[in-house]
């Protein structure tokens, strides 16, 4: 069979339905993170913490609080162990709950990750990247069920609100300011958000436009430290100090 015909072919199927491609390589993605994962990953102490966060929430112990951070020692957002908490009672908190959750974190990963590249780029390159995050071994770190799961696709998220910003949709510096919000209850350099996304939107033309949309999406960030401002207030908790210091 000629070769370049099977190009061709190739080619089309990929300008015209990159989902049938998409498909496999997200089984082969999931196949990698989580064969018998039951059997190579441990139950360490992050997921011992979560699983008995969830625990109390399941039995009407709600918390303020997320995990503690192993740099800086101050409290993330609780999310996390919201999100957790469905999988945890279907399962009759079954420790194999932040598996599941972790498989589906993971898929959503992959979904953003090929949609926004299309989306910037265009089906080839989608394809291609999302082949990479497959099979790469250093971004295999996902396959840990923990609070960094959803990173990746909240932060290309992110990156994709500021590009939609520049092409003069500014409507997108909103989702920019909330995913920013919501970061900080996955990870500490949530913190390095804000003047990442203030210095990200300096080139951008309508400067008037960009500042008030951000002042009132300044207000939607904000919300998500809500929680935790809860908490240091009912308890004169120190993480106020500590997010200082760090």
């Amino acid at each position: 069979m000629d070769i370049n015909f099977l190009l061709k072919k190739l080619n089309l199927l990929i300008t015209t339905k990159p989902w049938i491609l998409f498909i496999p390589i997200l089984i082969i993605g999931l196949y990698l993170r989580f064969y018998r994962i039951e059997e190579v990953l441990s139950f360490g102490w992050d997921q011992g913490r979560d699983a008995w966060e969830v625990r109390n929430i399941i039995k009407g112990e709600f918390t303020l609080i997320g995990p503690r951070t192993g740099v800086g020692h101050f409290h993330l957002g609780p999310v996390y162990y919201y999100l957790l908490a469905p999988f945890y009672y279907v399962t009759n908190l079954d420790p194999m709950a932040s598996n599941y959750f972790n498989i589906i974190a993971n898929i959503i990963n992959f979904i953003i990750l090929f949609v926004v590249t299309k989306k910037i780029f265009n089906n080839h390159a989608a394809l291609f990247v999302t082949l990479i995050y497959a099979t790469s071994q250093y971004l295999m770190g996902s396959k840990v069920p923990w609070n960094v799961t959803l990173m990746p696709g909240v932060a290309v998220l992110i990156f994709f609100s500021i590009i939609k910003v520049y092409q003069g949709n500014y409507k997108w510096i909103f989702a920019a300011w909330i995913l920013s919000g919501f970061f900080f209850n996955l990870h500490f350099t949530a913190v390095f958000l804000p003047p990442i996304v203030i210095a990200s939107f300096i080139f951008v033309k309508d400067k008037i436009r960009v500042l008030k949309y951000s002042l009132l999406g300044l207000l939607l960030y904000i919300v998500w430290f809500v929680p935790n401002v809860l908490y240091e207030l009912q308890n004169f908790n120190a993480d106020y100090y500590r997010i200082q210091d760090f």
